[in-house]
């Protein structure tokens, strides 16, 4: 799926999610315990996002710059990108972020 940016770019995502990327996006998770309270910070929705960025983008129109699925370390790549462009990406995955993750109050399944 080919997302225009808002800079003017464009990212190419590979449409398919495949079992690594809930992987990588329950890895991208973290919940801690501590003296019988549970802590989740506020970056969990952000970390989620990266994980797939880092899977899903396979190409993308920054010459010079490697999409991160062909990058060792995508996430330094998704640092620097524009906030603009990185949102409209967030966004443009939020359907994938749905179906890799638990969610305690989506309705049931039903076969």
């Amino acid at each position: 799926m080919k997302v225009d940016l808002p800079s003017g770019g464009w990212a190419e995502l590979r449409d398919k999610l495949k079992g690594g990327d809930r992987v990588a996006a329950m890895e991208a998770v973290r919940v801690e315990v501590a003296d019988g309270k549970t802590t989740v910070d506020g970056s969990v929705e952000t970390r989620v996002c990266n994980a797939l960025l880092a899977r899903l983008i396979t190409a993308w129109s920054f010459e010079g710059v490697p999409a991160p699925a062909t990058h060792i370390n995508p996430s330094a790549i998704l640092e620097d990108l524009d906030l603009d462009d990185y949102n409209a990406l967030c966004e443009a995955i939020e359907p994938y972020v749905e179906k890799v993750t638990p969610r305690p109050n989506r309705p049931a399944r039903r076969n």
